[in-house]
């Protein structure tokens, strides 16, 4: 229950089930409430301060609460979660194999994820097309380490084209279509307008996965003989 700053009782019909800092499922403890804003339309903005009950955390957050919209189009006296923080975003897994390949990759990867966690989805899409750069070129440098230089200088695309063959074909295509979608994050007029940041993601992570792959397998080759 909160009440705003005219006396008017509202319920909160969601409260955090799961700590922004810790990532455990939790029944939080409320210790404080607070309304930081009022709308004369809409009602309060509150926040309430939880503090998370496990022994390993035990950490302090804020969760923010509006007034839920009617159908119609008024406000209710039911306050829902818009938001808590502040978060602490998992990293994601990355391949200790691409970790090595391209350290760049797995750090720009990591920071793209967390601005995407953040809801800062206009940058992330640059910054995944960033990683899908440097996780092909890094790839194709190591399978062609004369041609280092050229490979570092020249547009992905023609990287992709120029240096990956048909023997690596699901690494090839879907390279190219992150690229083709990763552009469009970066550029004024999307091109591709029926795909998303998700459909950019999910392509990447392919690219990844088969250039894993080829990886592994390089790896057994060269260190498992026959005896």
């Amino acid at each position: 229950m909160f009440t705003d700053q005219n006396g008017t009782r509202y319920v909160l019909i969601e409260e955090p089930d799961l700590c922004p800092r810790c990532h455990t499922a939790v029944k939080v403890d409320v210790l404080d409430a607070h309304q930081i804003a009022f709308d004369a339309v809409r009602g309060p903005i509150a926040q309430m301060v939880y503090k998370c009950p496990t022994r390993q955390c035990g950490e302090l957050f804020i969760a923010t609460y509006m007034p839920e919209q009617e159908i119609r189009g008024g406000y209710t006296n039911r306050l829902i979660l818009i938001n808590t923080e502040p978060k602490n975003y998992k990293e994601e897994d990355i391949p200790d194999e691409l970790q090595k390949l391209s350290p760049v990759y797995a750090e720009i990867f990591q920071q793209s994820a967390q601005a995407e966690k953040a809801g800062l989805t206009e940058i992330a899409g640059m910054g995944y097309r960033k990683a899908l750069e440097f996780l092909v070129k890094d790839y194709v440098i190591k399978i062609s380490p004369d041609h280092a230089d050229k490979v570092a200088s020249l547009q992905l695309m023609q990287v992709i084209i120029d240096y990956i063959g048909p023997e690596s074909r699901r690494i090839r295509e879907c390279a190219k279509r992150a690229a083709w979608l990763g552009n469009d994050e970066t550029h004024y007029v999307r091109k591709h307008t029926d795909y998303n940041l998700q459909d950019l993601i999910r392509l990447l992570r392919l690219t990844a996965t088969w250039i894993s792959s080829d990886l592994q397998g390089m790896d057994y080759e060269e260190k498992l003989q026959k005896k």
